[in-house]
């Protein structure tokens, strides 16, 4: 009977030892992945950092490259206006549009 108890308790023992050793393996794993996980989200916040900087960059140049254009507009008008003067007096007004500042 002492035989047949210490049968039983030691293949008990050899069950519950690979229910260990599975759990073992399922935290070196789960262990593995939040480690890979940590280090993704690290490497996502640094790409994230430079593509931030990226945009801000690019609305920078925008915003300025808007300004330019306006301003080459206001310039375009200015001188359509001043070119108009100049033809005007040229047809009217003869040697008059060459005192045209």
């Amino acid at each position: 009977k002492d035989q047949r108890t210490l049968s039983a308790l030691e293949e008990a023992r050899k069950v519950l030892q690979e229910e260990v050793d599975e759990v073992k393996a399922q935290l070196a794993d789960q262990r593995s992945a939040a480690l890979n996980a940590a280090s993704q989200a690290t490497t996502l916040r640094g790409e994230k950092q430079v593509f931030d900087q990226l945009v801000r960059e690019a609305t920078e140049r925008m915003e300025k490259n808007q300004q330019r254009e306006e301003l080459l507009s206001e310039q375009v008008v200015v001188m359509r206006k001043r070119f108009a003067r100049l033809a005007t007096r040229h047809r009217y007004g003869g040697d008059n549009a060459s005192t045209e500042p």
